[in-house]
């Protein structure tokens, strides 16, 4: 039954521009006084008329209320700051009004002086700026320094540490996958792996390296085995 006295209150009365929620509402409203039956519905319809236009009318005028206090505001917004607006500038040129009635008020010399003293100013702060720049400049320099001074120390340390373990300059030559981060322990503990894992490869008897007659090095094994681990 709701959605029926909905359905006839929709096509009646739709030309009002009331909301589907509205007439839901009013339409549960009927159904719940527990008058309306297929019989009457049409009359019962028939008779919301008056009070529907005027819940539209209500609605319009809390629309225009509400559209007036909107544009009233933004209206009051716009004059506060225009006012702002002016009475700020209008300081302004005061002062700026003040500022040269002083001035024509100073003695010569008083304005002779503070030129002096403006110039003054001036100079200094520029020469403070140059100052800086010029700081900075020297300081971006020693920093780069530091750093590849890091670099080189670092390296100088892998290679040396890289002989004291008796790696051969071959194997220094092809360079070492060490972390950026690495410390000198670390350094250690990898150098000392490579080293182990080179003189491994030039041992009597690997095959990769000097293929041998039974596992006997010649004299000529010997000797480049001897050139490898102790390089002129």
């Amino acid at each position: 039954m709701r959605n029926k006295i909905f359905q006839k209150l929709k096509q009646g009365y739709s030309h009002l521009g009331l909301g589907d929620d509205i007439l839901q509402a009013h339409a549960e409203g009927l159904v719940a006084t527990g008058l309306v039956t297929d019989e009457n519905i049409d009359n019962v319809v028939n008779t919301q008329k008056s009070f529907l236009e005027s819940l539209q009318k209500a609605n319009d005028a809390r629309a225009t209320s509400a559209a007036t206090r909107a544009k009233e505001a933004a209206r009051k917004e716009f004059e506060d700051a225009a006012k702002a607006a002016a009475d700020e500038k209008a300081r302004k040129e005061k002062e700026e009004r003040e500022h040269k009635e002083k001035e024509k008020e100073m003695p010569d010399w008083y304005k002779t002086e503070k030129a002096a003293s403006d110039k003054t100013i001036r100079e200094l702060l520029d020469s403070i700026k140059t100052m800086k720049e010029g700081y900075d400049t020297m300081k971006d320099e020693n920093d780069r320094f530091k750093v590849e001074k890091a670099v080189t120390e670092r390296k100088n340390l892998i290679i040396s540490k890289a002989k004291e373990l008796g790696i051969p300059q071959y194997r220094i030559d092809e360079g070492f996958a060490i972390a950026d981060d690495a410390d000198e322990a670390k350094i250690g503990e990898y150098l000392t792996k490579v080293a182990n894992n080179t003189k491994a490869q030039v041992l009597p008897g690997n095959r990769d390296m000097f293929p041998l007659a039974d596992k006997q090095p010649s004299v000529e094994n010997i000797k480049s085995i001897v050139d490898k681990l102790c390089p002129k």
